[in-house]
């Protein structure tokens, strides 16, 4: 299947507070894109899907002469797999990629980072309990984040009401306004 979402939006932006007039305005532009494979062969379940943004935001306030105009493009993929080992039992793993880039006049120069993950996790079923263990790392650039781990529980003890439970390990690398 494919996907396309497109936005174009002008926005007049009010004064701020210690305004008594604004001539601030913004014009964004939003591209985003994704194909989306299935197969599924009885006990194994295949997914791929590559997407493609691309962003734009344009500033201006010639109040104060102030002129932005900055882009970012995203083009990410990830590719999944799932195998029913048993029926109270479910295997899924799969691997990612996503490679950003942005242009500002806040950066001297474009920036861009490039990210990768592989993950799995394993979901036992139960009657009315639902258990699963999942794994996560990522390497961003050639920095590699700490193994992320996800444990949860869930019971039903009555139907349509369940109780949840859930730790783990996070990790947030820093977004490119932060590098």
């Amino acid at each position: 299947s494919f996907r396309l979402w497109v936005q174009n939006a002008n926005r007049q932006i009010p004064p701020t507070s210690t305004q008594s007039t604004s001539k601030a305005a913004q014009q964004d532009y939003n591209l985003k894109s994704m194909l989306q494979w299935n197969y599924n062969s009885g006990k194994i379940n295949w997914q791929v899907k590559p997407a493609w943004l691309d962003e734009t935001i344009n500033f201006q306030d010639t109040l104060i002469a102030l002129y932005t105009n900055n882009t970012f493009t995203t083009w990410m993929a990830e590719a999944e797999s799932a195998f029913r080992i048993s029926s109270h039992l479910h295997f899924k793993a799969g691997i990612s990629t996503q490679h950003d880039e942005a242009q500002s006049a806040n950066y001297e120069i474009g920036t861009s980072r490039n990210q990768h993950a592989v993950f799995s996790s394993l979901r036992f079923t139960a009657k009315d309990w639902i258990l699963r263990f999942q794994l996560r790392e990522e390497i961003t650039q050639t920095s590699w984040s700490p193994l992320l781990l996800d444990f949860s529980a869930e019971w039903e003890f009555v139907k349509g009401f369940s109780l949840k439970a859930n730790t783990s390990r996070n990790y947030r690398y820093p977004t490119l306004n932060d590098l």
